[in-house]
């Protein structure tokens, strides 16, 4: 969180009687007074990065609008939680990080897409989840937009299914389109759907390859191209590519670990993503839109994973949790594009490095 008079305003105690629309449901009411789950938010991280001017100026307007008697018992408890000994953030992502933001999330049905979009949706965006399977039954896999939208809802978010099919370049344009009637200009974009075949070169049919190219390449490119125009009026956005350990080399020879092959095509689109990630990232570096890759550090027992039997039975425990990619890809599309863009990063690592404990969904 930056101090400014933009990120006060946004985070700040409303006058007596009068509500600020921040969060909506995240208000907290006091008698007449509104006041947002934020500016205590707001003054907690001032606490723990030891910014007295920040907590005088909260103290100051408090007492300026008749707030005091109704906000001290909430300081007080702020206080008792703040710790000194910890010498920094509380551990996790914060509340509202993504506050009157806009997100698309494709594949978002099941697995890392619909963790990513909960976790957005809980951090205040209005996220709109995509993918082929609206309703349960509908697909081999476990998981629907229906369920996702359910599970967000269930925790008072904003969000809205647009069923997609990501190899139609229609369809591409017909989602933006509607995302954008539905909540305004685009701010996050993650591009997570993935077609996914493994079978050797040798064997593996030109219908299948384009598929796999057009849903997983082709559509990240298109829907980035769709969302930029708008990022860059505003000079501001996020951009996230999901990729896999799978994009590395083989290491070889002698190639052990590869005998058989399956892997490449699937590779070969993960590695264009990263690719793309950069490039991107460094033509629009001086416009505020940040560009990221994000990968598990391991593997993670999505539906699809467990069905192309990635994971040995009975050890699944010991697969990665979705919610460190979730948090992972939280953390990407909040922070500074400045200096957090240009990225291919693996979630465990990334997580360590920012400090942040993965958080139950």
């Amino acid at each position: 969180m930056r101090f400014s008079p933009m990120s006060w305003e946004i985070a700040c105690l409303a006058c007596p009687g009068k509500p600020v629309p921040v969060c909506g449901s995240r208000r907290v009411k006091r008698g007449k007074t509104f006041l947002c789950r934020s500016a205590f938010h707001y003054l907690h991280v001032a606490l723990c990065r030891r910014r007295a001017d920040v907590v005088q100026t909260f103290l100051l307007r408090a007492t300026v609008n008749f707030c005091w008697g109704k906000v001290g018992k909430n300081l007080s408890r702020l206080f008792e939680e703040y710790d000194e000994s910890k010498g920094g953030l509380p551990k996790g992502n914060t509340v509202d990080t993504l506050c009157d933001t806009v997100a698309i999330v494709t594949g978002a049905s099941r697995g890392i897409g619909n963790a990513i979009a909960r976790r957005f949706a809980a951090e205040g965006a209005s996220v709109v989840v995509t993918a082929r399977t609206m309703r349960a039954g509908e697909s081999k896999f476990t998981g629907s937009l229906e369920e996702t939208v359910a599970q967000i809802e269930a925790v008072g978010g904003t969000t809205a299914p647009i069923v997609a099919d990501l190899s139609v370049e229609e369809d591409r344009e017909r989602l933006v389109a509607e995302a954008e009637r539905l909540y305004g200009q685009v701010d996050i974009l993650v591009n997570n759907a993935a077609v996914t075949f493994f079978r050797p070169v040798a064997d593996f049919s030109m219908n299948r390859f384009h598929l796999m190219m057009e849903v997983q390449v082709a559509s990240a490119f298109d829907l980035s191209q769709r969302v930029l125009p708008g990022m860059l009026v505003r000079e501001r956005g996020w951009i996230l590519q999901v990729s896999s350990l799978a994009a590395r080399h083989p290491q070889g020879p002698p190639y052990l670990f590869q005998i058989g092959g399956g892997g490449t095509v699937y590779g070969m689109c993960k590695a264009a993503l990263e690719r793309f990630t950069t490039g991107l990232a460094s033509e629009v570096y001086d416009k505020g839109i940040a560009v990221n890759c994000l990968s598990p550090s391991g593997v993670v027992a999505t539906p699809g994973v467990m069905h192309h039997k990635l994971i040995p039975a009975g050890m699944e425990e010991h697969a990665e949790p979705v919610e460190a990619m979730a948090d992972a890809a939280l953390s990407l599309c909040s922070g500074d594009p400045k200096k957090m863009t240009g990225k291919v990063v693996y979630s465990l690592s990334h997580l360590a490095e920012m400090g942040i404990e993965p958080q139950p969904l």
